[in-house]
């Protein structure tokens, strides 16, 4: 059995060459082009009759995680329960308040008979959705953002133990939220249509008779 001490050392390199002559060496760079970079030091090499042995890039490692099959597959379930949680909260926001207007046609028989504005009621209707969905938006925001803080601890212990070194940040896409975002404009446009549409086809002498009875 033998035991092997292994160091990172940040030197000057001269000094480093001079001391303990050319020897294998890792080299960081940060550029904007991978490409020409690796051209570049190539070049380099080949003036001082030396080979570049093996290099790694940024996107080289992103592309090559992202095409890993776990990475793929957590995608892909992520993908499907986003798909399922908007397709469950869209169509329970719907029969929720569609329920609740049609609970109500005698009140809003009431309003129209009283002389209240069919603009009026469609501008009641319009602050009462919104409060409602502003309200879920901002639960459903905080709920998210706490899970994910806690999630991505647990996520960067399962699939990434050998990099533990450098922590996981989380990156936010504007194209993602943009589209969420049109997502739900889309639900409460619909929402609101739908419940405009009930109301407008409420018969007012019959939803009279019915509060009378």
């Amino acid at each position: 059995m033998t035991e092997t001490e292994n160091y990172l050392v940040v030197a000057n390199s001269a000094l480093v060459t001079n001391v303990f002559g050319t020897t294998p060496y890792e080299v960081w760079i940060k550029s904007s082009d991978s490409a020409d970079t690796i051209d570049y030091i190539n070049s380099k090499l080949v003036e001082e009759g030396r080979v570049l042995d093996s290099y790694i890039t940024l996107d080289g490692e992103l592309e090559t995680m992202s095409n890993s099959p776990v990475i793929q597959i957590t995608n892909g379930l992520f993908t499907i329960n986003f798909l399922l949680s908007v397709i469950l909260s869209v169509l329970g926001f719907l029969i929720f308040q569609i329920t609740e207007t049609r609970d109500r046609q005698t009140s809003f028989g009431i309003y129209r008979a009283m002389g209240i504005s069919m603009k009026e009621v469609n501008r009641m209707i319009f602050a009462e959705l919104s409060g409602i969905f502003l309200t879920g938006i901002a639960a459903g925001a905080l709920s998210g953002m706490l899970t994910t803080v806690f999630f991505i601890n647990i996520f960067a212990t399962v699939y990434m133990p050998d990099k533990h070194n450098i922590p996981v940040e989380i990156y936010v896409d504007i194209s993602d939220m943009i589209r969420l975002g049109v997502i739900f404009l889309a639900v409460f446009a619909l929402t609101v249509f739908i419940i405009r549409r009930i109301i407008r086809n409420l018969r007012v002498t019959e939803v009279l008779k019915l509060g009378e009875d």
